[in-house]
């Protein structure tokens, strides 16, 4: 499985060398042909090859105990129960997971960036193996979720709403992404600039005094929902921890500054690049602010900054020539892929 990730990771790279001279049509008709591949990939992968896909089973084959019905949302015991009268086989899950959760992204790029095959690049690279390979429901809640971003900047908050809602069907973490709709995509300069620099030291000021909102440990469900995580964590099955000067997240925050100063630049080639970023910053807040709650701090940072998909590229616009500015977004992008593959317990580059 690792090498076909591996193998799609270079192809879409490939591709990111040469799009301009690739038609749009012709751009529709290769994401489809990364579609199927991406998508038997993590549908047919061996149970157990992830950290998540046993208890999945469990689930699916269990699907109506108290403990099912309990601790997951309503939308996988549906499912489980339907596919159930076909077959008993985890896999068709599997697949009709991978099918939203990479649809979805894969829309998501066409609609949000005009770097089609380097946001490609950068999606196998690491949340292809987090989310479509490892956790399912939340893949289908960040496509949704990335496919909100241009309704948010737009101002049609109606329609994010209803897509956040419906992610949160499918993984109750989406709630956290309700005050995003209180965003907006004016441009970062002055006051506001400052503002959002000022996020990233303000996470490490909440981690060193060691501040906690505790309020969502009694909320029915979220509760419950976070004692499994916390146990999966104990036994080793979860592999959440925060380490807030990790090498990964030392990078994040420097492209995030990099990306800040050009922001002018960048907005120019991507108009909904102010959002993005904002939230992106959101997400490197919360891994520091949350990391008294190591699970929630690791799994909605990662949701947040699920936005990398459309921000990486952007670092293509202030480098010249282009094609050196894409070759230096694949290379981060291979740093990226040695962190991804390490979710289905491969060793690319060095051991993470």
């Amino acid at each position: 499985m690792a090498y076909i990730i591996i193998s799609l990771f270079i192809l879409a790279g490939m591709c990111a060398l040469i799009e301009s001279h690739i038609q749009d049509n012709q751009k529709n008709q290769l994401m489809l042909f990364f579609l199927v591949p991406l998508v038997l990939t993590a549908g047919l992968r061996e149970v157990g090859l992830d950290p998540d896909s046993e208890n999945y089973e469990m689930v699916y084959r269990n699907y109506y105990t108290a403990t099912a019905t309990g601790n997951t949302e309503f939308t996988y015991v549906l499912l489980s129960a339907f596919l159930n009268l076909f077959t008993n086989d985890v896999h068709i899950l599997f697949i009709l997971y991978a099918i939203m959760g990479v649809g979805l992204k894969l829309l998501a790029i066409r609609k949000t960036t005009e770097f089609t095959f380097l946001s490609l690049a950068i999606y196998i690279s690491f949340y292809f193996c987090v989310h479509e390979m490892t956790q399912i429901r939340t893949g289908v809640l960040s496509g949704m979720f990335l496919l909100s971003l241009t309704l948010i900047a737009e101002g049609k908050r109606k329609w994010a709403l209803f897509l956040i809602l419906a992610g949160s069907c499918f993984h109750v973490s989406g709630l956290a992404l309700l005050p995003l709709l209180l965003l907006n995509n004016k441009e970062l300069k002055g006051k506001r600039k400052i503002f959002w620099c000022c996020v990233i030291p303000a996470g490490y000021v909440i981690y060193f005094i060691g501040v906690g909102v505790m309020m969502m440990l009694d909320i029915p469900f979220i509760g419950a929902k976070l004692a499994n995580y916390q146990q999966a964590e104990d036994t080793g099955l979860s592999m959440a921890g925060v380490n807030v000067f990790g090498p990964l997240y030392m990078i994040n925050i420097m492209i995030y500054f990099y990306l800040m100063y050009f922001s002018k630049t960048v907005t120019e080639y991507n108009k909904y690049f102010p959002i993005i970023i904002k939230i992106f910053g959101l997400g490197i807040l919360a891994y520091a602010s949350l990391s008294f709650i190591p699970v929630i701090a690791e799994r909605i940072s990662l949701l947040l900054r699920v936005v990398g998909i459309f921000l990486f590229p952007c670092i293509a616009c202030t480098i010249r020539p282009r094609w050196l500015g894409i070759t230096i977004v694949l290379l981060l992008g291979l740093i990226y892929i040695n962190y991804g593959l390490n979710y289905i317990d491969f060793q690319f580059i060095w051991k993470v």
